[in-house]
């Protein structure tokens, strides 16, 4: 249970959805961003709520298509800070069940994406049809090519 589930909504550090965000709702999330410290949403985060200040996403297991994955991902990154992008760190979190070969819908490039030990980066610009150009520096990249995957 998390602390203070009765409490006055416009108050509390944290926002708990699990359905469609309106827009009085989205309105009530913006004007509070910067008291928020945790959002736990399922996918209808995806659907648009952009903050410039996320700095860790967290996805328990993955969704069943890599442009939703980079989508998920996506919510973090857009914060600025002295005209540099600033770091955002992305957890993808499952086990080998999640994964497994008869869970339904779920693609074969997710399945691959999860057990590469290539560069993620790599893997999805392949995926979406593109070469990688400029390789970042492995701190900038995944866990892979910082040595961290496991």
């Amino acid at each position: 249970r998390l602390p203070g589930f009765a409490a006055n909504p416009e108050t509390i550090p944290w926002v708990l959805n699990h359905s469609g965000i309106g827009p009085v709702t989205a309105e009530s999330i913006r004007k509070r961003r910067k008291s928020i410290s945790l959002y736990l949403s399922t996918s209808v985060m995806l659907l648009g709520l952009d903050f410039d200040d996320i700095d860790v996403v967290v996805m328990v297991r993955p969704f069943n298509f890599c442009h939703y994955l980079v989508q998920a991902a996506g919510r973090g990154g857009r914060k600025m800070e002295n005209g540099v992008r600033k770091r955002v760190l992305f957890y993808l979190l499952y086990n080998n069940h999640d994964i497994s070969r008869n869970v339904p819908g779920l693609s074969q490039a997710v399945r691959e994406f999860c057990q590469t030990d290539s560069c993620l980066k790599d893997f999805l610009m392949k995926v979406f049809g593109f070469s990688t150009v400029d390789k970042p520096k492995p701190e900038w990249c995944c866990s892979n090519c910082l040595g961290l995957s496991s």
